[in-house]
């Protein structure tokens, strides 16, 4: 019998647990640590979330696998949503989630137990680990699984700023998440101009909360204020882009692969991450423009040198024309263009993308070089629903909101709020930018520690933990830390495309089941 911890109990824990008893048909006691309320759920999918935060997948998309050591209804068959095209609320998956662990337990019932609780510090004691929290130390523990999803982090130079304004002169500075605290404060902001630091998926859900969710109605084309939105929204961003929506049921086949196409990619991928970071590219890159060329006609060669030079760039200065173009190629419109075809190339390859990446080697200059084109793309291949995009244009129209007002990092803030430009002056600001995975500039106690502890290394200067293909990380001595498991967005450089959650549920935690279940070596 192993004795395993899951520390951080979200969709991935779930998905661990369930992977565990699988692999050592049900040989394993594993103890949960999580504070939050909704366990299996997480904050992104906590089942009280208002229903106007949406999941960025249809339901056509959502395929994750049965639970296979007891029985349980696949999402798309337990779920109220019925129509492929819609995009449920992430409560729903959420709602999902938590019935999906009672079955478990309900089928496991002495393999798995959870306690609401923050563990601290885990220290190795001979060849098993014991966890530190507030009560003591509990253990020992055979293996440590940590998905702690977003740990806590230090802020950057411009919210750090920010706060320190707030603080002096009572401004109001928020995140977006939880959504639910975000709709109640709301309430009180009909008077006030509220800017949103951010300009892509969360974004999305704040405008939400801040229109619908303040009693507004939208019939797909035209937005009807209630009176109670904020005097102004002004979403910003960098560029002031907002994301292209993805394709609809009827256009979405249009950008398959064909066999042959995702065959070259893959084999791309493996020369690639034996290579230098521009000559992966380079790979990469030649094996995208045949389906590009296939779908659009066009030679991508340019687009794809400027896109490795300068992201973003090739989308023009209009964000509204932007948006406007998104919708009416995601609608079937309009012709696609090159970017927005290599997005959705790029995001029907990810499933495949995410094996190949965790199963090859390759030099972490060029790992990170092929993380950063995955990011920049996400632009196009992490769109919203075209509803989405099409409340954010109708409101664009009411003048309720006005996009890129403000892409200046260095924004000025006073006792009067915080000064986007020459004409506007917000008295609210809600954060919708998640902080980087960058292990560096992790806070949390547990993580610290390990670090300090020589058992969590940075993959490179900014990013996130270094892991083997089974989830373990790397030390100080470049050896995998026995017992040690890490999963989830910190550990992006080694992994890719971690923010799915198809991730949760993939080769990875599958891997560290396998591995953290073999026999002992003793």
């Amino acid at each position: 019998m192993k004795y395993i911890a899951i520390i951080g109990f979200g969709p991935r824990g779930l998905a661990a647990a369930e992977a565990l008893l699988r692999e050592s048909g049900g040989a394993v006691r594993i103890d949960v640590f999580d504070p939050e309320t909704a366990p299996a759920a997480g904050p992104n999918f906590h089942p009280e979330e208002p229903d106007l935060c949406k999941i960025n997948l249809p339901m056509r998309a959502i395929d994750l696998p049965a639970p296979g050591s007891f029985d349980f209804p696949t999402f798309d068959v337990w779920s109220r949503v019925t129509d492929a095209d819609t995009y449920p609320p992430r409560a729903e998956l959420g709602s999902y989630f938590n019935d999906r662990l009672a079955a478990l337990m309900a089928a496991h019932p002495e393999a798995l137990r959870l306690h609401q609780s923050c563990i601290t510090g885990a220290v190795r004691d001979d060849d098993r680990w014991l966890l530190e929290h507030d009560g003591g130390r509990v253990g020992p523990f055979d293996a440590v699984l940590l998905t702690l999803g977003q740990p806590r982090t230090a802020p950057d130079a411009q919210i750090s700023k920010w706060q320190r304004a707030a603080a002096t002169h009572n401004l109001t500075l928020t995140e977006a998440y939880p959504a639910r605290e975000l709709l109640a404060a709301a309430r009180d902001w009909s008077d006030k101009t509220v800017a949103i630091r951010g300009l892509a998926l969360s974004t999305l859900d704040v405008v939400s909360i801040l229109t619908l969710g303040q009693g507004g109605a939208f019939d797909g084309q035209v937005y009807r204020a209630s009176g109670n939105e904020p005097r102004a929204i002004v979403p910003f961003s960098l560029d002031g882009m907002p994301p292209a929506p993805k394709p609809v049921e009827a256009v979405d086949p249009g950008f398959d692969l064909l066999d042959g196409e995702l065959a070259d990619l893959r084999d791309a991928l493996k020369t690639a991450l034996g290579q230098g970071p521009d000559e992966a590219l380079d790979s990469l890159t030649a094996a995208l423009c045949p389906p590009v060329h296939r779908i659009t006609g066009q030679d991508a060669r340019a687009w794809l040198e400027t896109e490795r030079d300068a992201p973003g760039t090739q989308r023009g200065d209009d964000p509204v024309a932007a948006l406007r173009s998104g919708i009416d190629m995601a609608t079937g419109s309009a012709a696609p263009s090159v970017g927005y075809t290599l997005g959705q190339i790029w995001r029907k390859w990810q499933p495949q993308l995410r094996q190949d990446f965790r199963a090859h080697a390759g030099r972490v200059d060029t790992r990170l070089a092929i993380l950063g084109f995955d990011t920049g793309l996400k632009r196009y291949s992490y769109g919203p629903p075209v509803s989405s995009a099409a409340l954010l244009l109708a409101l664009v129209e009411a003048g309720l909101v006005r996009l890129g007002v403000a892409d200046d990092p260095d924004i000025d803030v006073s006792q009067s709020g915080w000064r986007l430009d020459g004409e506007t002056t917000a008295q609210v600001m809600v954060n919708a930018v998640l902080a980087a995975p960058d292990l560096a500039r992790v806070t949390d106690p547990l993580v610290t520690g390990l670090v300090s502890d020589g058992a969590l290394t940075a993959l490179d200067k900014g990013a996130g933990v270094r892991i083997t293909p089974d989830g373990q990380p790397v030390g100080q001595d470049d050896q995998p830390v026995p017992g040690l498991y890490f999963l989830g967005r910190l550990t992006e450089g080694s992994a890719i495309a971690t923010d799915s959650i198809h991730d949760c549920f993939g080769t990875f935690t599958a891997a560290f089941a396998a591995h953290a279940t073999r026999p002992a070596d003793r």
